[in-house]
Parts: structure tokens; sequence; C-alpha cells
């Protein structure tokens, strides 16, 4: 570890996206910590990773308790998902604790059905059937899925829509459960006569089926004003008759079409009107252009004018057009003076100039039109040099009115933005009175935001927007209410945190008298932490506090320096050691297999390189720290060599595996016949006509238990149930043969001191100083030893070597040698 936060561990860095990377290095063993940063940690992919690797229970209570929305949803699911596998194969007695963490009615569904206790299958039933808002889908599925039919009995009452109950009577695993459900949905059917509810959904649907069909139909047409009058009856009888649609009828697609039909409609009318419009304006501009020049109709763009527009303007077109025809005399034109001619010229050019140049020149054409008066006074209406100013006026005076409307029209939805903007701020300030700790930051972002969208709305008449900005006004400051309030208590809270920083500074400084250098390192280390849980401080002390902190810790920091070197060189040499157990490991790991691959040979190799590795990753456990930089590089060098071991050893361990799983069927065999053996054992125990000979029992058990011996392994989570239920029913058996078993042994223990009196024999005859003339009475007694029985087990090897031994004095015993005679 570092001082002063240098070098710290990277699930400690400032970055969030490093914190998160860091969170898969932090071993499984550190629970306490996983839950402590998915409680604290700033960044919520962070807290949210962390609780997906606790798995103690006691702390996924705790981060029940305090984690945020994320962390609890994550650490309930992992509670319950090791609950409900608990459930699934222990017995009640073992997992009674954890029938209160399955919540979900579909996982209680499942248990119900497929728990191996039936005690458990009962419990949990019962905590389903004790809600009362149950699906009918949760219950077809345990109606369908329970084998024994006792609980899909009980659940058929409640579902309530015939076609569950027809799922249920086709695909039910019981028989009863199908019979019920048949009986059931009949019931249904029958009720008072009244209709069931699959025949209302399809009564339903055949009401909106020709509406449905009649909008689609409105959607296309184009005479528009008596559409438009048809839609209106047509929404009063859609909204009529979709009051009467169910949820489950799952009538929304068509909902959605009648609705798209109705907008496709009005947009495809609006599109019309304003074309309508536009055509409008072409046939008025013609009939203008007709009455302003002496140029002939242009019959070519009249008649390309659709007739519902052309038609009623036709009398006017004739009778412009007979006028043009068959003109009045025309008056004798008008003779101005050259510079007259010319100035009007210039009027006009400069009012066609003016034409597009807005607002502003409006008193610019109150001057033109004064001049220009005076200069046409004596044209005649219709002459080309005064009809100029008048359409540049005419023109100038268009465009004015069309920005008026423009400006009316945003001017109104500058003030629509502020009443939503209005309704907005009042369901803020509603809302504020209920805000969490944590929501603090997201409400004062969202008045911010709120603001700058008012100011962003643009100008509006202070009459119009008078009442609602007093609205907004009095929304912010309700909404800002708690805000404030929220502040006042933090600077209260600074301004007591100021005592515990001095605390701190002065408890830094008390360090000096220790020579301790370990323990005044992990002192100014604590100290660093605690300063950060202070939070924030007054900002008129919290600098001045801040400096005297540093320097305090940089003083202490200063004597430690001998302790850190002595530590990097300790660092330095358990970086040596971590090497050299690296390359042992690596060797091993890299080593060639002897002989076959799966031989005794390659087996026992392997298992002896197994062991050697659980010893030297103890060992690496074992050695300290190394330098930073160092342990990122060598921790990767040793997870991959590691990697590579566990990788070649998967396939094995899969192979295992699979053999375990094939030996539980095999030894569920054996069990099934040896609590056969004990009901029948029990059963002739009470009834002697039943009662089958002790020896036959007994070598059927020898050699069931033989073949359990013979059958490997089985997987853990099975063992143990399997082996209670073979020793308990071994255990019956032999308690039914017990008077057998007692004779066996009293003949046994005869049997015993027989040969001990054969021992006692044969021992005296050893002790004759001829023992070897006694050679045929060994050998009797010998035939009389195969002759006698089985002995106690425990002491039959001792009978036999003692027998041996003394058989061996009387046959190994040499002749004395043959006196010489004289």
């Amino acid at each position: 570890m570092g001082f002063l936060g240098l070098g710290k561990p990277l699930w400690k860095h400032t970055d969030p996206d490093i914190r998160l990377g860091a969170i898969g290095e932090i071993p499984d063993d550190r629970q306490d910590l996983l839950a402590g940063l998915a409680r604290t940690d700033p960044d919520a992919r962070v807290r949210a990773a962390c609780a997906s690797r606790v798995t103690d229970d006691n702390l996924l209570g705790a981060l029940l308790k305090e984690g945020d929305p994320a962390v609890k949803r994550i650490a309930g699911e992992r509670t319950s998902g090791a609950a409900e596998t608990k459930l699934r194969s222990k017995s009640l007695g073992e997992c009674a604790v954890y029938l209160d963490k399955v919540t979900d009615a579909k996982s209680q569904a499942d248990l119900t059905c497929h728990a191996r206790d039936p005690e458990v299958r009962r419990a949990v039933f019962a905590k389903l059937m004790a809600q009362s808002d149950l699906s009918d889908g949760i219950l077809a599925t345990v109606a369908i899925q329970d084998a024994s039919g006792e609980f899909a009995r009980q659940v058929i009452p409640r579902v309530t829509k015939r076609s569950t109950l027809k799922s249920i009577a086709a695909k039910a695993k019981h028989e009863s459960a199908r019979t019920a459900a048949t009986a059931r949905a009949e019931q249904l059917g029958q009720d008072d006569g009244k209709p069931s509810a699959e025949q209302l959904r399809q009564a339903r649907r055949k009401t909106l089926e020709p509406l449905l069909e009649r909008a689609i139909r409105l959607a296309v047409s184009t005479d528009w004003v008596k559409t438009e009058a048809a839609w209106a009856t047509f929404d009063g009888e859609w909204t009529a008759a979709w009051a009467q649609v169910q949820p489950e009828d799952n009538l929304n697609d068509w909902n959605e079409r009648v609705l798209r039909a109705r907008r496709d409609f009005t947009i495809r009318w609006d599109e019309a009107r304003a074309k309508l419009t536009a055509l409008q304006a072409q046939a008025e501009a013609l009939l203008a252009q007709a009455a302003a020049t002496l140029d002939p109709l242009d019959e070519t763009a009249w008649s390309a004018i659709p007739a519902d527009i052309r038609l009623p303007l036709q009398p006017r077109w004739v009778a412009e057009r007979e006028r043009r025809i068959i003109p009045e005399a025309a008056p004798a034109p008008v003779v101005l003076k050259a510079e007259d001619e010319e100035r009007l010229a210039a009027i006009g050019v400069e009012a066609e100039t003016l034409a597009t140049t807005g607002r502003d020149a409006r008193f610019r054409y109150q001057q033109l039109h004064k001049e220009w008066s005076r200069l046409a006074a004596d044209l005649p209406p219709t002459d080309p040099r005064k009809v100029r100013f008048l359409n540049a006026y005419a023109q100038w005076k268009d465009a004015g009115r069309q920005a008026t409307i423009a400006r009316s029209a945003e001017r109104q939805q500058r003030i629509e933005a502020l009443g939503a903007l209005v309704i907005e701020a009042e369901a803020l300030a509603g809302s504020s009175t209920t805000l969490a700790d944590g929501d603090f930051a997201a409400h004062v972002q969202a008045l911010k935001e709120l603001q700058a969208r008012w100011k962003a709305v643009g100008p509006v008449p202070a009459h119009e927007a008078e009442t609602k900005r007093s609205r907004f006004r009095d929304a912010l400051d309700r909404a800002w209410a708690p805000v404030a309030a929220q502040r006042e208590a933090q600077d209260w809270e600074r301004v007591a945190k100021a005592g515990n920083a001095v605390e701190l500074i002065q408890k830094v400084e008390a360090l000096t008298a220790s020579e301790d250098f370990p323990a005044i390192a992990n002192a100014v280390k604590q100290a660093h932490q605690d300063w950060k849980a202070l939070g924030s401080l007054p900002r008129q002390q919290g600098q001045e506090l801040w400096l005297k902190f540093k320097a305090a810790c940089d003083a202490q920091f200063a004597r430690c320096q001998p302790f850190f070197a002595e530590q990097d060189g300790l660092r330095a040499t358990n970086l040596e050691a971590k090497k050299k157990i690296l390359e042992e490991v690596t060797a091993l790991v890299d080593q060639p297999t002897i002989g076959l691959t799966g031989s005794p040979v390659d087996l026992q190799v392997k298992k002896a390189t197994g062991e050697r590795l659980n010893e030297l990753q103890a060992a690496w456990k074992a050695v300290g720290p190394v330098p930073r930089g160092e342990d990122g590089p060598l921790w990767s060098a040793w997870r991959a060599v590691l990697d590579r071991w566990y990788q070649g050893r998967r396939a094995v361990w899969d192979a295992q595996r699979e053999e375990q799983q094939a030996n539980v069927p095999k030894k569920e065999a054996l069990i099934q016949r040896a609590e056969a053996l004990a009901d029948a054992a029990e059963a002739g125990q009470k009834t002697p006509g039943l009662s089958r000979p002790p020896e036959r029992t007994l070598i059927e058990l020898r050699d069931l238990s033989q073949q359990w011996k013979n059958i490997g392994h089985v997987p853990r989570e099975v063992a143990d149930t399997q082996w209670n239920r073979w020793r308990t029913a071994l255990d019956r058996t032999y308690a039914t043969l017990k008077d057998h078993l007692a004779a066996e042994d009293a003949e046994r223990e005869a049997n015993a001191a027989k040969k001990e009196a054969m021992i006692t024999e044969v021992l005296e005859i050893a002790a004759h100083e001829n023992a070897r003339w006694f050679a045929d009475e060994v050998k009797a007694i010998q035939r009389r030893w195969r002759d006698v029985g089985h002995v106690p087990r425990n002491r039959m090897d001792d009978l036999n070597d003692r027998f041996r031994a003394a058989c061996d004095k009387v046959f190994t015993e040499k002749a004395p040698p043959t006196e010489k005679r004289a």
C-alpha cells in the first residue's frame, strides 16, 4: 500500500472505469469489502458489479436494506436464487429458513412441482396459495406440472378462464387434474346460462370488426367535408364500443389502426386544404392580373386550376375576358415631362425594392406615396406607370400581413410553451415534498434546466405572460424550499464537522510520541480515510484545516521514510521469491505427459503435480507484497499459468463429473433393492410365514455392499442423501437379523476357544524334548483346526499366527546328534 493515496488499490481509483475493471481482481473471500463497495461507491456500475459478486447470506440481507434500487434488485435475485436452489434439493428441516426468501409466484410454482422433498413442496404451495392475486398462468403451471395431482386439484377451483381449463385438461400429467379441469370448464359454461368469457370476447371482436373496416374506408376517402362529418359520428361509436373491450382481448393493435387511419385522414385533409388555399390564391392572382394588364387572359393557366376552384370564379373570369375582348374606348395617353417620367420610373423601382424589406419601409413608402400621387395624378388607373407603384405597395402590405400572422403564431407558441413550463414547475414543486436524500442533486438539476428553458422561450407580451410568470415563480419557490432547507442543514453539519477535523489533526500530531512506524503508517492512512468520511467543511475554514492536516501527515510521512525503505527491500525479496515459485509452477504445468494420457502413471503424476501446485499456491499466498508496478504483470503471469493447468484438467473433471452423474442411477437402484430387502425382512419379522432364511438375507446384503463399494463417487449434492438412505436401509435389515448375528457371534467365540485349546495343545507338544516324535499328532491337530468354523474377525489373524508359530516349533526342531559307540 502507498502513503497519502500513492499506489492505492485500483478499486479506490478516482476514475470509475478503472474501479469497475478492478472489481474482478478482488478475491471472493473479501465479501465484506465487496458488500461495502456495493453500498458506498459513487458509481452505480461499480456498485452493481460488486453486488453481483456477494454470496454471503448476511451481507446480501444487509444490501437488501441499505443498497440502492439496482443493488437491492441484484441482492434480492441472488438471495432468491440461492434459496430456490437449496429448497429444490434439500429437506424441509435443512432449508426451512429459506422459505420466506422465495417470494416470486413463478418460482414458488416451480418448486411446488419439482422440489425433491414432499414437505418442501407442501410448504411452498401453502405460501403460493396464500396470495390472492395469482394469475391463471401460474395456476395452470401447477395444475399441469404436478405429477401427484395433490396440488393440481386444489388450484383448479381458482382458475377463471375456460381456455386455461381446456389447456389443463389437455396437458395435465395427472388424470385427476384433467378430470377436474374438464368439470370446472363445463361448470363455467353452464352457470346461470351466461355466455363464457371466450364467447363474450368473440362478441366484442364482432362488434369492432365492421367499425375497423369503416375506419379504413374513411381514411382513403377524398370527399373531405362529408368524410369529416362521418368521422365525427364514427368517433362516438368507436369510443362507446372500445369502452367494452377487456385487456385480455388483445385488441390494442385494432385501436392503433383506427387512430392511425384517423391521423392519416387528418394529414391528407390538412394538405388538401393547404393546396386549396394555394389554388384559390392562384385564381385570385390570375383575376388580379387580368384586371391590371392589357395582355390577353392566360386561358392555359386558367384551365389548369381544378374545377372546384375555377367554377365559382368563372363568372368573373368570363366578364373580364369579354371586357378584354371588347375594350372600351381607350382615353388619350397622358404625356409627362421628361424629368417627371424619369422620376416616376425611379419611384417604381425603389417601391419594388422596398416591397421585400419589411416593416422598416413604412415611412419611406409614405414619402414616396406623396411624390407618386403628385406625379401620377393625371394618369389613368390602368396606366402601367401608375400600376407599378400600386402593385409594389400591395406586395409590401401582403408581406406585412403574412409576417404579422407568423409573429402571432410564434407568440402563441411561446405562450403555450410558458404554460407547459408552468405545469411542469408545479408538478416538480408537488414532488419536492417527498424527496429522498439521494434525489436532491437530480432535483436541483431539473430546476436549473427548467429555468434555462423558461429563459429560452423568448419574448411574450407582459399582459399575456404575467399570470404564468407569477405561477412559475411561485412553483420554483416551493420547489427550492426543501433544497434550501437541506443546504442549510448541510451548512450546520459542516460547522459541526470542523470540530471533528480539529480532533483528527490533533490525533495525527500525537503520533509524534510513537516509534512504531508500521502503526504510524496505518494510523495516517486511517486518518486520511476518516478525513474523506468527514465530507465538506465550512468554506471559510476548510482550506485552512486541510493545510494543517496535510502538514501533520507530511511530518509523520517524513519520519516513516526508513520504515518505507525497509518495506521496499522486503518487497524486492518477496518479488524474487514469487518469481521462483512462478518458475517452478510453470515447469510443473508445462512438463510433458508421462506415458499414455490417462494411464495409471499419467494419473499418478497428475495427482502429484496437483498436490505440489496446491502447496505452491499456499506458499505464494504466504509471501508478502511485491513492489508496485511489478504486482500486476506478476499476478497476470501467475494466473495465466494456473489457468493453463486447470483448463487442461477441466476435461478430466468433466469426465469425472459425467461418471459421477452416471453412478447416481446405479446407486439409486442399489438403494431401492436394499430398501426392498429391509421391507421384506421387517415383514418376515412381523409375519413368520413371510420370513426368509437369515443366511440368504446376509448373502444378499453382502453382495449389495460389495456392489456399492465397486460403484464410484456421485455428485456432492446428492451424495449425503443417497448415503443416508443406504445406511438407513442396511440398519433396518440388520436390526431384523440381530438374533441370528448374536448366535453367529457366540458360535465364533466358541470356535475361538476351541482354537485356543489347540494352540495350547501344540505348545505343550513343542515343549517336549523330542517334539518331532509327535509330528503326526500335530498334523492331526491341524486337520481339526481346519474343521473348526469361523472365529471373530478381529482375532482371526492373531489365532492363525500363533497356531502357525506353534506348529513351526514342532516341525523345525532338529534331531540331537547320534552318540558314537565306544
